[in-house]
């Protein structure tokens, strides 16, 4: 029936809440024409789902009040993250998932001044912070996680990226957690 099927869409251009599962080409569907109905949407979680530099771009332009992303796919990475930064301006919460996340993604998120308040980390691993100086730029968003779901740690980047973790409260390790550690020079006493 086309009155019962308008009248679905019809709602689900009020919610504020979308959520799309196992959908590799939601974009493809997920169009601009079909965004701009969903003009108070809130809050996106895409599960196994891409969100690729465009599709970015366009949440941006048609969802101005969108203030909560998840993205839980395997294919996102830092360009991902750069792009959401870049696009979409009112972002408070991000839970991000992937494994090839890169520090300039962190530096996007605190450059860009976005109002970050809730930054998760699950089944991925801190970025690799070279230097004291390159956590200072991703300050804000060091400060805005407050969970970290891991198997990585690189030791290296810890003592740049604690002072500044600032609101970190639940670190869970996963059972056969992997730990880079710095080559160490050892001495033999005789």
């Amino acid at each position: 029936d086309l009155h019962t099927a308008y009248r679905r869409q019809r709602q689900m251009c009020i919610r504020d809440r979308l959520q799309i599962e196992r959908s590799y080409n939601c974009f493809d569907w997920l169009t601009v024409d079909i965004l701009t109905r969903w003009q108070k949407l809130k809050y996106l979680k895409l599960h196994r789902s891409t969100i690729t530099i465009s599709s970015a771009y366009i949440l941006g332009q048609t969802c101005s009040k969108l203030i909560s992303i998840e993205l839980c796919g395997t294919d996102d990475n830092s360009a991902t993250v750069v792009a959401i930064a870049q696009h979409c301006s009112k972002l408070e919460t991000l839970l991000i998932s992937p494994n090839n996340l890169t520090w300039l993604s962190l530096s996007s998120l605190s450059d860009k001044g976005l109002p970050l308040k809730h930054l998760y980390f699950t089944n991925s691993v801190i970025p690799n912070i070279p230097d004291p100086d390159i956590a200072m730029r991703c300050a804000h968003a060091l400060s805005c996680i407050q969970y970290l779901y891991t198997g990585i740690i690189n030791v290296n980047t810890i003592p740049f990226c604690i002072p500044y973790m600032t609101r970190l409260n639940s670190v869970h390790f996963h059972l056969n957690c992997v730990c880079y550690m710095p080559p160490v020079s050892y001495t033999h006493l005789t």
